[in-house]
């Protein structure tokens, strides 16, 4: 197989990969290719948490036509049983020839042992084609599996003078139809979405990818110190979907036992935690320690002011995208995207990592990331 053979049945299955993206969470997005003489002969991805991996099935489809063919995968086959029996395995049984992956999984179950495994068998075993692709694909997964806690996301859309709202709150739409897309596109992708109970209160957003019905739909969160979210909202009205989470204090949750039991009686999960400020303020570790106890690996947060000021001062963003309009609201009272910095020189300011930007219908957008995990 030539060298350009290889790159274009890898970036196959790098597509196919993207087909698991917010189904299979917390697991890895995967893709596979079998090859033979050429041509191939199966594909298949992982395509939801504890269903088949990508090698499982395109070897079930397959058969065995299998025997002497070459696998393209997005990730080193694992070597464990967890959910399903051990990828590895299953390719020595099968009898493959040579297994081409992009990159080695970090998880302490697998972190070499599937290749060594192929190895053994007398497969020949190559990796690192398209590894920073397959990388930047799994990104909450390759987190966790270093011990991290959830990978958190930052969406913004503001004005050109850096607003999220109108001083009376009023903030539909900021962003253009095309950009909109690109948020429910990424809605789909992230385990949760959250938001402060101010913009909850403001806006009563349905926090859901709206992209087609097949659509991954994350969970909603809200972070409410005070307890001050109304019971009206949807948040709370369609809890019983089971996806409904909110943050609170303990000190509110004393004050307010029964708004805190008439959130439970509708389905809300509820966390508490010790104020930050001896009052309503939650710290900012609350967030992703929620998220973690959820067993969420990755949070979208989309807002508002008060939530993404406290994450951005506690560096705890990994990545994002803020959408800037070419709107200008010229008002000192307008609702800021940050607020309680105070660099005196523009060096001192919240600059985002690695930037990069992004065009949708003349609308940009900046994306930043800490680092590829």
């Amino acid at each position: 197989m030539s060298a350009d053979d290889d790159l274009r049945f890898m970036r196959r299955a790098l597509e196919l990969a993207e087909r698991g993206a917010g189904f299979v969470n917390p697991n890895p997005m995967v893709g596979a290719v079998l090859v033979k003489n050429g041509k191939v002969i199966a594909e298949g991805y992982h395509t939801a948490f504890g269903g088949l991996h990508a090698e499982a099935a395109a070897l079930r489809k397959a058969g065995g036509s299998a025997r002497g063919a070459d696998l393209y995968v997005t990730l080193e086959p694992c070597a464990h049983t967890g959910k399903t029996p051990p990828c590895a395995d299953a390719l020595v049984e099968a009898g493959i020839a040579r297994c081409v992956a992009a990159m080695e999984d970090p998880f302490p179950s697998v972190a070499g042992r599937g290749f060594e495994r192929l190895r053994r068998a007398g497969i020949a075993v190559e990796c690192g084609l398209c590894e920073l692709q397959a990388r930047e694909l799994n990104q909450p997964f390759l987190k966790r599996a270093q011990g991290g806690s959830p990978y958190l996301f930052l969406k913004a859309a503001v004005t050109l003078d850096g607003k999220l709202a109108a001083r009376s709150g009023h903030s539909r739409w900021i962003s253009n139809e095309a950009a909109r897309r690109r948020v429910h596109l990424l809605r789909g992708r992230f385990a949760a979405v959250a938001v402060g109970a101010g913009t909850a209160a403001a806006d009563d957003p349905r926090l859901n990818c709206r992209l087609n019905e097949t659509a991954h739909q994350p969970a909603r969160i809200v972070v409410d110190g005070a307890l001050s979210l109304p019971l009206s909202l949807r948040f709370v009205t369609q809890a019983s979907d089971g996806r409904s989470y909110l943050l609170t204090t303990k000190k509110a949750a004393a004050a307010f036992p029964e708004k805190r039991r008439q959130l439970t009686e509708a389905g809300v999960t509820v966390a508490e935690f010790e104020s930050a400020d001896g009052r309503f303020r939650l710290p900012p570790q609350a967030l992703s320690d929620a998220a973690a106890a959820w067993g969420f690996d990755s949070v979208m947060v989309e807002g508002g002011c008060g939530l993404i000021s406290s994450l951005a001062a506690a560096d705890a963003f990994d990545a994002g995208e803020i959408f800037a309009a070419p709107v200008i609201l010229g008002d000192s009272e307008a609702v800021p995207l940050m607020d309680g910095f105070s660099p005196s020189v523009i060096d001192d300011g919240w600059r985002l990592p690695n930037a990069e930007t992004a065009l949708y219908d003349g609308q940009v957008s900046y994306r930043f990331q800490k680092k590829v995990w």
